[in-house]
């Protein structure tokens, strides 16, 4: 196949007003300046004009092991005036050659027509093009022309748009791949509206023969990782004329890395591809850069741009920290604050004050036990002293002192009442337990004042029998 701009082409169609297109056959004898975005378009425009080859002439081709040859052979111009000999030679590389042995001068009648002719080439987009003479009388006789499609530089964007006022940037990318050393030198023209164009000399010296490096890309992003572990590959070729040695590749962050072993040696024009894998220890953003070492005297450390973020899988509370890791999984606290050290968030920790790593809470009052003043359960015996200052132990059960003779005629009878230091202590006023909230069921309190209310009844009728 023919290279030609940016495809591939396995067939021409030879035009008889001196065109040969890569995309139909078209006989429009109207030539346009290139590029043009109107058909025909994927052309090489040898000497179009209105041609007459039925008056007169013939049209040749040829094909051969390293060339392509199209021949037009004392054609006339229309209607049946003068005669014109020219050629195309096609290589296998993209070179084209314009030769022109004869030329005939145009009819005088032709300036009827809008165009004299056109000598250049267009890309099938009609959007890149080079127009090498256009409505003026620029070819001669014995005249030749060598286009190099300059394999070696490239200007990026194609094309584009600069409005008033503003400045437009092209990129021009040089590839010594496969050159000897030497000096190399070339043209990259820019066709504009504001006239015909502009040529920008270029030139590549390569120097002696010398390894060297090119990445398949500058940036690696991972984008968003729900598993564990992500993997990418990263193309490196070999682009010097001596074997590429890959010494070592390293990144500054560790969540990156490298799954190969060095030193990896590639002879020129060779590549492989290493697998990256990004490896996060927790959810959020990570970046970093990778640096790999070679021999190659002009370019010892290349590096790219490493990112990914990592995301949890499962997160209940949705709080940004994965369910598994979360220290209060069903309720969010995204800083994971731990005041205690026990492993149980402070928003969620039974006793934010207090190491309690079991979180026990008997009477589920929302206190843990570690810290919970009253952490007895309903029925069970007083779970702190009977009043401030006994020396009753916790867990026991108080005693009531009363009277044993109060009788009807006793002056104390009205005034009979329990005395001990249960009393003494304002249980009803406290609640029980040390200042706590009394619960239903529990010792102190009002179940308290009931229990010593009832043996002072018993008392009184015990008296009076």
């Amino acid at each position: 196949p023919f290279p030609f701009f940016e495809a591939r082409y396995d067939r021409v169609f030879i035009n008889s007003n001196g065109m040969l297109s890569f995309e139909r056959g078209n006989t429009t004898p109207l030539a346009q300046f290139l590029p043009d975005p109107r058909r025909p378009n994927g052309l090489i425009a040898l000497l179009w004009s209105d041609l007459d080859p039925g008056n007169g002439g013939m049209i040749y081709h040829e094909r051969r092991e390293d060339r392509f040859i199209v021949q037009y052979d004392g054609v006339p111009y229309f209607p049946a005036t003068g005669a014109n000999t020219f050629e195309a030679v096609l290589h296998p590389d993209g070179t084209i050659e314009l030769g022109y042995r004869v030329l005939d001068p145009l009819p005088p009648l032709r300036g009827m027509w809008p165009d004299f002719y056109t000598t250049g080439i267009e890309d099938a987009t009609g959007k890149v093009g080079l127009t090498l003479a256009y409505n003026r009388p620029r070819l001669t006789n014995d005249f030749a022309i060598r286009l190099d499609f300059l394999p070696w530089a490239k200007g990026t964007p194609a094309d584009g748009v600069v409005l008033a006022g503003e400045q437009g940037h092209i990129e021009v990318t040089f590839d010594a791949r496969g050159k000897n050393a030497g000096t190399y030198e070339g043209d990259l023209l820019l066709t504009i509206n504001s006239q015909d164009r502009i040529e920008l000399p270029v030139r590549l010296v390569v120097g002696e023969d010398a390894p060297g490096i090119r990445l398949g890309t500058e940036r690696l992003d991972f984008l968003t990782v729900v598993a564990t572990e992500q993997r990418l590959d990263l193309p490196i070729e070999s682009v010097g004329s001596l074997p590429l040695e890959i010494t070592g590749i390293d990144t500054d962050n560790a969540a990156f890395r490298v799954d190969a072993a060095f030193p990896l040696t590639l002879v020129p024009g060779e590549g492989v591809t290493l697998p990256v894998l990004f490896l996060p220890p927790e959810t959020g953003t990570f970046e970093g850069t990778l640096t790999l070492h070679s021999n190659d005297p002009s370019d010892p450390e290349v590096t790219l741009t490493l990112q990914g973020q990592a995301v949890c899988q499962d997160d209940r509370d949705n709080d940004g920290v994965c369910t598994d890791e979360d220290n209060c999984p069903s309720r969010p606290n995204a800083d994971q604050a731990d005041g205690d050290g026990d492993g149980f968030g402070d928003a969620c920790d039974l006793c934010p004050a207090t190491p309690d790593a079991d979180q026990g809470d008997r009477d589920e009052d929302g206190f843990g036990d570690a810290c919970d003043p009253c952490p007895d359960e309903a029925g069970e015996e007083d779970g702190c002293p009977s009043v401030a200052g006994s020396e009753e132990t916790p867990g026991t059960t108080d005693t009531v002192e009363t009277s044993e003779e109060v009788g009807p005629e006793s002056p104390d009878a009205e005034s009979a009442q329990p005395t001990g230091e249960a009393f003494d202590a304002e249980v009803g006023e406290s609640g029980g337990c040390g200042g706590c909230q009394a619960r239903p069921g529990a010792p102190g309190g009002e179940s308290l004042l009931f229990s010593l209310l009832f043996l002072l009844t018993l008392s009184l009728r015990r008296s009076r029998g």
